[in-house]
C-alpha cells in the first residue's frame, strides 16, 4: 500500500493515506513511509473501536484492502455499507464480495495495479459513486437481519420436509 500511495501522491498532490489498525508491523510501516518520502501524508490511527469505525469509512474517498490473505473481508462489507468504492486484493474470500460491479480487484503484491485502480476511482467521481452505490446495495444482503431471515427460511424448509 505504501509503494502504491507513493505513486498516487506524485500524481495527486492533495492526497493522504489513513491507516487504521495496529499490529507488530506498525514501526516498520512508519519507517517505510519515511524512506518513501511520504511520511507527512500517511496517518497512523492505530486501533479504532468498532463503534467508531464508520467515521473513518465515511471520511475516505476510496477504501483499500491490499491483503495477502483474507478469509472474507468484513471491513470491505462495512466500507461498502457506507457507500464507499473499494479496491482489494484478489485473495481468499474477497472475490465473493467484490467484483467489477462494486469495486476493483487487483493481484496481491502488485503496487502498480493497486495505484492504478485507486487513481482511477479518485479521478472519476461518477465511477466512484456508481461503485459505492452498488456496494451499499450488495452489503445489504449481508445485513444481520437479512442473513437471519434467510437462515430461518432454511430451517423452516428443512422442518417442512420432515413433517
Amino acid at each position: 500500500m505504501l509503494k502504491s500511495f507513493q505513486k498516487i501522491s506524485k500524481e495527486m498532490k492533495n492526497t493522504s493515506l489513513a491507516l487504521v489498525g495496529s499490529g507488530p508491523f506498525e514501526k516498520k510501516l512508519r519507517m517505510r513511509a519515511a524512506e518513501l518520502g511520504i511520511r507527512d501524508k500517511v496517518f497512523f490511527f492505530g486501533h479504532v473501536p468498532n463503534n467508531k469505525l464508520s467515521a473513518y469509512y465515511n471520511a475516505c474517498d476510496v477504501f483499500v484492502l491490499p491483503s495477502l490473505y483474507e478469509p472474507l473481508g468484513i471491513v470491505l462489507l462495512e466500507a461498502m455499507a457506507c457507500g464507499k468504492p473499494v479496491v482489494a486484493s484478489r485473495v481468499g474470500g474477497i472475490p465473493e464480495l467484490v467484483d467489477e460491479k462494486v469495486g476493483m480487484l487487483v493481484e496481491p503484491k502488485n503496487p502498480d495495479a493497486l495505484a492504478k485502480s485507486i487513481l482511477m476511482l479518485l479521478s472519476d467521481a461518477d465511477l466512484a459513486k456508481k461503485l459505492g452505490d452498488a456496494g451499499r446495495r450488495r452489503a445489504e444482503h449481508f445485513d444481520w437481519q437479512h442473513v437471519l431471515k434467510k437462515t430461518l427460511k432454511v430451517y423452516e424448509d428443512a422442518l417442512a420436509m420432515v413433517s
